[in-house]
């Protein structure tokens, strides 16, 4: 959702683990960029550098990239596409995500991102409302 003032709020389900699951830390370049784009996209509100660096690194990153960063990456990016009016844009990173070869075990730990790029999809249909 995003509010009058332009703020993106995510709101997820709730969802029961037998045990508590820690997410490994960003270890690899794409991800490392991709905390830093969180950073300055969400808190600083630097939409046009956050996209600098996501679209820098995964030019660089995306033969090596492993799946999990780079959906993760290309659902934010996408998210970023948004921010800034581009729904082609969005549309074509969506289009990536869907395209990258996950395991079942990629999907689970991804289940959050891969659901938040099925509304953006939904949403950028279009026959979508707008």
């Amino acid at each position: 959702m995003v509010d009058p003032g332009g703020n993106w709020i995510r709101v997820f389900n709730a969802v029961e683990k037998s045990a508590p699951e820690v997410a490994p830390a960003a270890t690899g370049k794409l991800a490392m960029a991709l905390e830093n784009a969180v950073v300055l996209g969400d808190s600083e509100g630097d939409t046009a550098q956050a996209v600098k660096i996501l679209d820098a690194n995964l030019a660089r990153e995306r033969a090596t990239a492993l799946p999990v960063d780079l959906v993760e990456a290309l659902v934010y990016r996408a998210e970023l596409a948004l921010r800034q009016a581009e729904p082609a844009r969005a549309r074509a990173l969506l289009a990536r995500v869907r395209a990258v070869p996950l395991e079942e075990g990629e999907r689970r730990r991804l289940a959050d991102s891969l659901t938040l790029a099925e509304e953006m999809s939904r949403d950028l249909a279009p026959d979508a409302p707008d």
